[in-house]
């Protein structure tokens, strides 16, 4: 009978492991830290008494930067930064309209982008430029940090100005877009980086009543139509303007006005607010912020921004303003700016890298380009809801008091004046979500169900998809669902990450959250 028996085969069952936690959307992708900067043609640096001192100065500020995105760059000393131990030797300049096979038909060389002004010159010259430097081409750069993780997959340079000769008898000086497309292996959506200088200065500002009377206009739009609708893109660099009237902008009309008497303010705000008002126009693109804690430029006011198609969303640390930072380049301001660049800023800076700060911002590209998630909550019995809603009554939020003080992407809508386009008082797209939310917060409580919660939420959906969408954002069509079984319900939702970013602030997010904090809702 033994010798029938078969053997047994034991099986040792193995542990089961853990489940995976899921990414947190915010930490789910990749950073790229673009620094936008108007290198002014290198006159600092030729101005400079220790030279060392510079280039070590600006090497430490770059060196966080995925992307570095140069203005008036002029070839001979990007070529000398590009060297060993230089300031740019661990970038590649990855595209630059300084190279192009026929800059030098274009107009483009430092002498005539300065229109050969015997002033100028003669103070480049005291600097220490010489004619080499006079004759350098001068214009925009990309620049790639060689240990960057982001690939370089496509390129090119466009010409934004038009061909004309001013009354001044010297052609218009050439003026461009230069594009990168980067990827990275571990996000879905690759990036295009645009870098551009407008028409504008005390040069070319002689004309804005005629011959340049659309022109930064013209350069504006030229720009916004590079948009790749197979890449998220960002659009940065020297707009000669700022977005709204600043009391800077309002002198610098007192001043033209000194050698132009018959101009009209209609004339110069439309002119120099043109870059603005025509991003206003489309719903392809979107200004990232209109002000920022302090100026850009040593005469006090912000010139330089970035714009991005489709919404992209900023790096931000927790209790803390999203990362879009002004980096100091320059070491004093013009005396009647106020706060002095020594109290605008905590770090100190020996001499001046150049005549603007540059504006630093770091994005987060998320591994995928829709961020989908599902979550189920259980609820406690419908017949506690009415007592426990009455508890929770003065913490139910009812305002917008918890909105994101850093303004970015504002709405930026113009009136058209008698005298010039003026912007409109600036609200955030959050405020104008939860201006429609606040009456269906109001109903919500004074009916507190799960039956009604379920309602509320989808209505909140319908209202926060319809603002998004008339604002130019990206919102799936089946973005947001809500289903309720017994006494549980399941939220799926499917957006970008710019998005999601918003729901902190929203309303019905906080209606939620107050629910889950005395645990009327659990999350399963």
């Amino acid at each position: 009978m033994q010798k029938a028996m078969k053997k047994l085969k034991v099986t040792k069952s193995q542990p089961t492991q853990p489940k995976a936690k899921a990414v947190p959307w915010f930490l789910d992708g990749k950073g790229l830290v673009i620094l936008s900067l108007n290198m002014e043609y290198y006159h600092k640096y030729n101005a400079a008494k220790d030279k060392p001192a510079y280039e070590k100065e600006l090497k430490d500020k770059i060196h966080d930067v995925d992307v570095l995105c140069v203005q008036e760059d002029l070839l001979i000393w990007s070529d000398r930064f590009l060297e060993k131990d230089k300031p740019f030797h661990d970038f590649e300049r990855i595209v630059s309209s300084m190279t192009v096979s026929d800059i030098k038909q274009n107009h483009s060389m430092l002498k005539e982008m300065v229109y050969e002004d015997n002033g100028t010159m003669k103070n480049m010259a005291k600097n220490g430029m010489k004619e080499d430097d006079f004759s350098s081409i001068l214009g925009n750069s990309i620049y790639l940090r060689k240990s960057t993780e982001w690939k370089l997959i496509d390129h090119k340079a466009v010409q934004i100005s038009t061909d004309q000769t001013l009354p001044n008898g010297k052609p218009l000086g050439y003026r461009s877009a230069v594009c990168a497309t980067l990827s990275h292996e571990n996000t879905e959506k690759p990036v295009q980086v645009l870098c551009t200088h407008l028409s504008g200065g005390r040069f070319e500002d002689a004309y804005m009543s005629n011959d340049l009377k659309s022109e930064r206009a013209n350069q504006m739009d030229k720009c916004l139509k590079l948009k790749d609708d197979l890449f998220d893109n960002v659009l940065m660099g020297d707009f000669n303007a700022s977005a709204t009237r600043t009391a800077a902008l309002d002198g610098y009309l007192k001043v033209l006005c000194n050698s132009q008497p018959n101009l009209s303010s209609s004339d110069y705000y439309s002119y120099m607010m043109a870059p603005f008002t025509t991003c206003a126009a489309s719903t392809d693109w979107n200004l990232l912020y209109k002000d920022l804690d302090g100026p850009t430029t040593a005469f006090g006011h912000v010139v330089d921004y970035f714009l991005t198609s489709s919404h992209m969303h900023v790096q931000t640390p927790f209790q803390k303003p999203p990362k879009v930072e002004r980096i100091r380049m320059v070491k004093d301001y013009m005396p009647f700016v106020k706060p002095t660049a020594a109290q605008d800023f905590s770090d100190v800076l020996n001499e001046s890298i150049t005549d603007h700060n540059g504006v630093k911002v770091s994005f987060f590209q998320p591994t995928n380009y829709i961020n989908s998630a599902t979550i189920t909550f259980t609820a406690v019995e419908s017949s506690r809801w009415s007592g426990k809603m009455k508890e929770l009554e003065a913490n139910m939020p009812v305002g917008t008091d918890s909105s994101p003080k850093s303004l970015l992407y504002p709405i930026t809508d113009y009136t058209l004046l008698e005298d010039g386009p003026e912007l409109n008082e600036q609200v955030s797209i959050v405020d104008l979500i939860n201006k429609e939310l606040k009456p269906l917060v109001t109903t919500f409580m004074k009916k507190s169900t799960p039956a009604a919660f379920e309602t509320f939420m989808k209505d909140c959906a319908a209202k926060e998809r319809q603002i998004l969408i008339k604002h130019g954002w990206h919102v799936e069509e089946k973005w947001y669902s809500i289903n309720k079984s017994k006494e549980s319900f399941t939220f799926t939702e499917k957006m970008i990450v710019a998005h999601k970013s918003l729901h902190g602030s929203l309303l019905n997010v906080r209606v939620l959250q107050e629910l889950l904090k005395a645990n009327m809702l659990k999350r399963e």
